[in-house]
């Protein structure tokens, strides 16, 4: 059966909200109309399509992808398809629905239920103690995150720690965070106060001084669980997504061991492995990006010298009790800050350096906003400057945008290679 994709980034808004008339903000809707053809990029390569208005037009599809694209709205076309969404909710499901998918073809409300209650952060506490369980150095991890369901247990929290994150239990991509230090301020007791409300909880953690922002990308099916590759992302001050660097797994993995050992990483891999075949691949079926960072911790080291009293030709020199004390850095993994029950950005990152870049190049993945105009002008000065080179059917160097460009774009998903 062929597969249809269709790119529907507000999935995280919509399966926090639960409705299966949900709508999105505007926003959201023009980063999915601008940003529709991304699938094509990620898309299997035998017998796919897109359900999108844009056209993956020759001007885009300079390496030949076999992807195809359908207009939406063409009941008559799609009701035979494998439909892959960015991410399942009751809003996408009525969606295809009311398109003509068959019933049958889709995920009961039951299922996306179950989907919705393992996308919910408390997943990241169970997922902390099972890695502690199974750690010969459990003290080598940090304080998973804290389920505080009331404003004063919010407050209390705050007060414990020097700073600290909240999140909303369900929330995606940077948003639905927010940093404190010291006691709540008035805005920030009202969101703690108003996602209590909505989503029965707000998740309290520790804040660590972040060094390095990664993931670990997993394919579940069929019960079974296969390790994807990795993510090497940077964000804005925020949290919020912007981009991800462009290397191969082992460029990643090498990069992540100027901080940590490549025998640690490769534990927590096969480790959340097990974790996700016992807890998610027994009801969910697709990808599951699992955000991490590298973190620094300041160790205070005392030594101490004794007493030592010798003699140098009738001098007499004495060395009292001295402390001396050394500040060392240590560096540590946060291993489960964050599970993305659904395609990432940096999944679709992963795929188009695996599929279309020339081995051994380097580059960026970037997500940017610009005003209307303001892009597309952005747009042809690079295309102009530093246009895209291929060799061998992949890309080598310079700019290229993976999906259109016109006088009315705001989202831009692009690639950059040196």
């Amino acid at each position: 059966m062929s597969r249809l994709y269709y790119f529907n980034p507000d999935h995280d808004l919509a399966l926090a909200n639960g409705n299966a008339h949900f709508q999105a903000p505007e926003s959201a809707t023009a980063f999915a109309e601008d940003l529709s053809l991304l699938p094509c990029w990620f898309a299997e390569e035998v017998a796919s399509e897109v359900l999108s208005d844009q056209e993956f037009s020759e001007e885009l599809n300079v390496l030949g992808l076999d992807v195809a694209t359908i207009p939406l709205f063409s009941k008559d076309k799609i009701e035979e398809f494998k439909v892959e969404p960015w991410g399942w909710n009751l809003a996408v499901r009525k969606f295809f629905l009311n398109n003509g998918v068959a019933e049958k073809l889709l995920p009961t409300i039951d299922k996306i239920e179950e989907y919705k209650r393992l996308a919910h952060r408390r997943l990241t506490i169970d997922a902390m103690n099972y890695l502690r369980s199974r750690s010969i150095y459990p003290e080598s991890l940090p304080q998973s995150a804290v389920e505080l369901k009331s404003v004063a247990e919010v407050k209390a929290f705050a007060l414990k720690h020097e700073e600290v994150v909240f999140k909303a239990p369900w929330s995606g991509s940077g948003k639905g965070v927010f940093w404190s230090s010291g006691p709540l301020t008035p805005s920030l007791s009202g969101w703690c106060k108003r996602i209590i409300e909505k989503q029965g909880s707000v998740m309290g953690e520790i804040a660590y001084n972040r060094v390095q922002d990664f993931a670990m990308e997993f394919k579940v099916g069929r019960g079974d669980v296969a390790f994807a590759g990795y993510s090497l992302f940077f964000t804005e001050g925020s949290g919020i997504y912007r981009g991800n660097y462009l290397l191969s797994n082992e460029d990643i993995e090498a990069e992540l061991t100027k901080w940590v050992s490549v025998d640690y990483l490769r534990w927590l891999r096969d480790e959340l492995m097990i974790f996700l075949r016992e807890n998610v691949a027994k009801v969910y079926t697709g990808f599951v990006g699992v955000d991490m960072f590298v973190y620094s911790e300041t160790r205070d080291t005392r030594h101490e010298t004794r007493d030592v009293r010798h003699e140098m030709r009738d001098t007499r020199c004495e060395t009292r009790d001295a402390r001396c004390e050394t500040r060392d850095i240590e560096y540590r993994i946060n291993p489960v800050v964050e599970f993305n029950l659904r395609m990432t950005m940096g999944m679709v990152a992963r795929v188009v350096y695996d599929r279309c870049v020339k081995k051994g190049v380097r580059g960026m993945f970037t997500i940017d906003h610009c005003p209307p105009g303001e892009l597309l002008r952005d747009h042809i000065v690079q295309t102009e400057e530093t246009p895209i080179e291929i060799e061998d059917g992949r890309f080598k160097k310079g700019y290229f945008s993976l999906c259109p460009i016109t006088e009315n774009t705001v989202y831009r998903a692009c690639i950059s290679l040196t």
